[in-house]
């Protein structure tokens, strides 16, 4: 009877597989690809019978054939079937259920990209610490904030981790490399150098943890070390630092869940990149199962787990806007791609460009072949030419903006208002766009994701400016909190490009809505 079952729950579960969706085979590989491929540990062998072996994406490791059979013996002397059952249930069909082989190979290369992203945010809040303590204790270029410094050299392959080498650079030149920390006075060095030796290695704050353990390995005393070995060691611990980043960054490493550390699964469970893995319900899971998996295949990083609680705990004191660290934010908006400007810019049906009419130009006459006749000879007739009327084709219909910012660069002028009432019926929004769009854009229309959008990838500027159909949009729908919301985080002033029309050129603009406009949204093209 058992026999029997076992048997059909097996054709059953090939039979379901047989008929699963390209989309799910696709899925699949990608987990065969990153579970079973690749090299693993092997394990020492020092058995009687067989010392070959087999890997269980089960447990994640290699199991010796001849603890297979060992485990197995007596299950095999009594009645197999009802045991073989029994560990297929519950080591493939309930470990199975709560995150299916399909649902992890889905996510499991974002998986590994968002352990590589926490880490990477996490050790630079580390160098930050250290960067200001060493700029305090008078070091120069001890541990430096410079973008070329810390990702130079970077060569990220993936397309998650590529755009977020290029949104960080933003990052790094809009904030990061403008910030100067001034260097404490005799006074202040001797304070803070007292604090620090009076400190024990129980302490709570990342840094003079961190040098009480650099202590410990040194086999130096804490108490006594002078300011010159406490800069020597600071830069150690910023050099090691950047090259882990540099190496997280150029995807080639052994990271993978970090099972030994329970802080990095946390902080993604609370991250707004988690709605992407857990779209199905299973995010927690598969979480749980993917660190699982790959725990016998990645490496020790014995600072990581010391340092992680610490810095988390040194973020909520601080109040830190974000507990992931500050560079985990450019490199987790792939929802934001996903959900937001991009899309809503693609969604839009382009304006409808009236058919140019090109009238034909007249073919001229045959030319009259003359009738020679003997005799009386008759003077010939020169044949009349026809006279050729070419009418010119109408020129294409512009957008009231284009035309304004043609004006404004034929005549020189300073500024030029973009007559509204013209715009406004240069490309109508039916109710269908309304409705499809209005949702996407709320999440991106707050201050909060207009700041991170100027942040991160320069909104506004030259390089990155503004759509115009997203005015557009705001404007035709009334929609007055979410331009407000504009004008407060990139000011009156900003770049916009016309895509409206498929233009690629950016144009300096002025959004107003007060008396002179009387009270209605203007946009004034300005001279740059």
């Amino acid at each position: 009877m058992f026999s029997r079952f076992h048997t059909f729950t097996l054709t059953l579960s090939m039979l379901c597989t047989s008929v699963a969706s390209v989309a799910d085979t696709k899925k699949l590989d990608d987990y065969y690809r990153d579970v079973f491929m690749g090299e693993k540990k092997t394990i020492n062998y020092a058995g009687p019978l067989d010392p070959r072996s087999q890997y269980s994406d089960s447990v994640g490791d290699l199991i010796l054939l001849d603890d297979t059979f060992k485990d197995a013996y007596m299950n095999q002397q009594i009645q197999d079937e009802p045991f073989v059952l029994h560990r297929y249930w519950f080591n493939e069909v309930v470990e199975k259920s709560t995150c299916p082989d399909e649902t992890l190979g889905e996510n499991i290369d974002y998986i590994r990209y968002l352990y590589r992203l926490v880490t990477m945010s996490y050790l630079f809040e580390g160098l930050k610490l250290n960067n200001k303590l060493s700029s305090q204790l008078g070091g120069k270029n001890i541990c430096s904030m410079n973008f070329k410094d810390v990702f130079g050299g970077c060569t990220p392959e993936s397309s998650d981790m590529k755009k977020f080498h290029e949104r960080v650079y933003g990052k790094f030149v809009n904030e990061i490399e403008k910030i100067h920390t001034p260097a404490f006075n005799k006074k202040e060095t001797a304070a803070w150098l007292n604090e620090f030796q009076d400190s024990t290695s129980l302490t709570t704050e990342p840094t003079f943890a961190r040098l009480h353990e650099w202590c410990i390995a040194n086999k130096k005393n804490c108490r006594g070390l002078t300011v010159e070995e406490i800069k020597d060691a600071l830069a150690g611990f910023c050099a090691s630092d950047t090259k882990t980043i540099k190496m997280l960054c150029s995807e080639k490493d052994s990271f993978y869940g970090l099972s030994g550390i329970t802080t990095p699964t946390e902080l993604i469970k609370k991250s707004n990149a988690f709605n992407l893995i857990n779209q199905s319900g299973m995010g927690e899971e598969c979480l749980r199962r993917y660190g699982k998996l790959f725990q016998n295949k990645e490496s020790s990083y014995p600072v990581l787990s010391r340092q992680y609680p610490l810095l988390y705990s040194y973020l909520l004191k601080s109040n830190s806007r974000y507990q992931q660290g500050e560079l985990f934010l450019p490199g987790a908006l792939k929802e934001f791609d996903m959900k937001g400007l991009s899309d809503f810019l693609t969604a839009l049906k382009p304006p409808k460009i009236e058919p140019v009419v090109v009238i034909a130009k007249p073919k001229p006459r045959p030319k009259p072949k003359p009738v020679v006749v003997e005799a009386p000879k008759v003077e010939e007739k020169k044949p009349e030419v026809p006279v050729v009327v070419v009418v010119e084709p109408p020129k294409p219909q512009i957008s009231e903006f284009e035309r304004a910012a043609q004006e404004l660069q034929e005549k020189g002028l300073s500024s030029i208002d973009v007559d509204m009432d013209i715009f406004r019926d240069d490309f109508e929004f039916t109710q269908e766009m309304i409705t499809e769009l209005s949702g996407p854009i709320k999440k991106f229309q707050t201050r909060s994701a207009l700041n991170d959008m100027k942040s991160y990838d320069m909104l506004g500027s030259k390089d990155a400016p503004v759509g115009l159909i997203f005015l557009k949009f705001l404007i035709d729908t009334e929609n007055h909190q979410g331009l407000y919301n504009i004008v407060t985080v990139l000011g009156e002033k900003f770049y916009v490009v016309n895509d409206l029309e498929k233009k690629n050129t950016p144009h300096y603009v002025q959004l107003k809505n007060d008396a002179s406009t009387k009270n209605r949204w203007q946009i004034i093209l300005l001279k740059k």
